[in-house]
């Protein structure tokens, strides 16, 4: 072997150590994500150029990359389409949202997600990120995100049916105002008689008094609420208004 050849050889030989000693790249797995909850990119005014390339009238795909070392935000969230970065989540949006990103990432997931353009009245385009709500994402992140999705549970609403026998006691807790939310006791109570007889409607008190109630036959209607009012592990906050001469309420449980 003559002394280039023997030279080109060393090279090859260190080349092949330097990537074997590499560690070999992977495919990540991708969290895609969709939502109804439309979250605007803002700061496209620093990146003007990459930012105005989204295109605009078809949907696309973005991914949310974190930036924990930014000094602006530690919870900073870049959205980035084709590999170019055209914003950030705003700071209030990037706090929601940091953690669980920070969780998928921490899995091994790359998170992107859809997202649409559109031009403003001077010509701008704005971009929105289809996103889930905070404990949708947490519910679908599973244990890891548990704590964040049990904080951020959306509240159960439910209307009282029956209320012409509650009006009284509607009136008296009103006491002349036009509308009050008050902290009110469920109690689970057997339906005595009829269809529903055996089966646990809703019944709602306020210092010690019925006000109102949600009978069996709607537990289909409202099936949160009644596994929720079963639970006994939540709060319930009773809306009571004037309306048209009568007096509604509604319950949300929390």
């Amino acid at each position: 072997m003559g002394f280039w050849a023997k030279i080109n050889q060393i090279k090859k030989n260190v080349e092949a150590v330097k990537t074997a000693a590499l560690p070999q790249q992977t495919p990540g797995r991708v969290l895609s994500l969709n939502g109804e909850r439309g979250v605007i990119v803002v700061g496209g005014e620093y990146v003007p150029k990459d930012s105005q390339r989204v295109p605009t009238g078809v949907g696309f795909t973005v991914e949310l990359r974190r930036e924990p070392t930014n000094p602006h935000d530690k919870n900073a969230i870049a959205v980035l389409h084709k590999g170019r970065k055209i914003g950030y989540f705003s700071a209030g949006q990037a706090a929601d949202y940091a953690p669980l990103i920070d969780i998928a990432n921490e899995g091994g997931q790359t998170v992107q997600a859809s997202a649409t353009a559109q031009k403003d009245q001077r010509g701008e385009i704005l971009t929105f990120v289809d996103m889930p709500t905070v404990y949708e994402l947490a519910v679908q992140l599973g244990p890891a995100a548990s704590r964040i999705a049990d904080a951020n549970k959306p509240p159960i609403q439910a209307t009282f049916k029956q209320l012409a026998k509650y009006q009284d006691q509607l009136s008296r807790v009103l006491a002349g105002m036009e509308e009050r939310q008050i902290q009110a006791a469920v109690v689970l109570d057997e339906t005595p008689s009829g269809k529903y007889k055996g089966q646990n409607m809703v019944k709602f008190f306020f210092q010690g008094e019925e006000i109102g109630v949600l009978p069996a036959q709607y537990r289909d209607a409202h099936q949160e609420f009644f596994r929720a009012a079963e639970s006994g592990k939540t709060k319930c906050m009773v809306k009571i208004r004037r309306y048209d001469e009568r007096l509604w309420a509604r319950a949300t449980m929390y």
